[in-house]
């Protein structure tokens, strides 16, 4: 095939196009990733040495008991009563 006759899809096409960027992208989104674990780990760990308390921590009102159902499901609804402030 001779290069006036290429198809017009083919034009400005080589096998490494924009390999440079792509790897650049890569390798900061691996990096991104990597963090992210050790940021959650940490976290996690904080959370073990201090005990394990509860995250969500609201006083809240049974609203309906889906136990009590005449076919028992795993769930209620509640209404929490008072939300906790910031601390």
């Amino acid at each position: 095939m001779e290069a006036g006759n290429m198809p017009n899809h083919w034009v400005g096409f080589t096998p490494f196009f924009r390999l440079d960027e792509y790897l650049v992208d890569r390798c900061q989104r691996t990096i991104l990733f990597w963090d992210v674990l050790r940021k959650r780990g940490n976290n996690y760990l904080a959370h073990v040495d201090a005990g394990m308390p509860p995250i969500l921590a609201f006083s809240y009102e049974m609203v309906v008991d889906g136990r009590k159902f005449a076919r028992p499901v795993n769930y209620a609804m509640v209404r929490i009563c008072e939300r906790r402030r910031n601390e």
